[in-house]
């Protein structure tokens, strides 16, 4: 599978389940686990599955859990605009403790991933070489 597209599917598992914050608190923190895996799994290359499964988890946990809370935040500040100041910036720190929690949940499966998916990605032998004519 190709490395972008792989990113691009575990950032999408990890952005959606950061947005579930709504449903569960440890839906977030799935997503990383779930993103580190799959990246590490879709390349097969535990450097790739070190470096990326915490960088996919980190963000898309972050902007997921961002998301609830400005959504949160700008409905409070309807209401009184101090609190939804204050929603607002807290809401910020705890994406960010989120997003840094489901990032090394991601560095520590993502290598996993890539152990579990390299006999998958295993590359056929090269060719034989023709017997030498006499």
């Amino acid at each position: 599978m190709k490395f972008g597209l792989a990113w691009l599917i575990a950032f999408l598992i990890a952005l959606v389940l950061g947005i579930a914050l709504l449903v569960s608190g440890y839906l977030p923190l799935i997503g990383g686990i779930l993103a580190g895996l799959l990246i590490g799994f879709f390349t097969g290359d535990v450097k790739k599955g070190l470096a990326h499964g915490f960088l996919t988890a980190f963000l898309g946990t972050l902007i997921g859990v961002a998301i609830v809370f400005l959504a949160l935040a700008g409905m409070i500040s309807g209401f009184s605009s101090l609190l939804g100041a204050a929603v607002g910036i807290l809401g910020m720190i705890a994406a960010f403790g989120y997003g840094i929690i489901a990032g090394i949940l991601g560095l520590i499966f993502g290598p996993i991933g890539a152990i579990l998916g390299r006999g998958r990605t295993s590359k056929a032998p090269p060719p034989m070489a023709p017997p030498p004519s006499m």
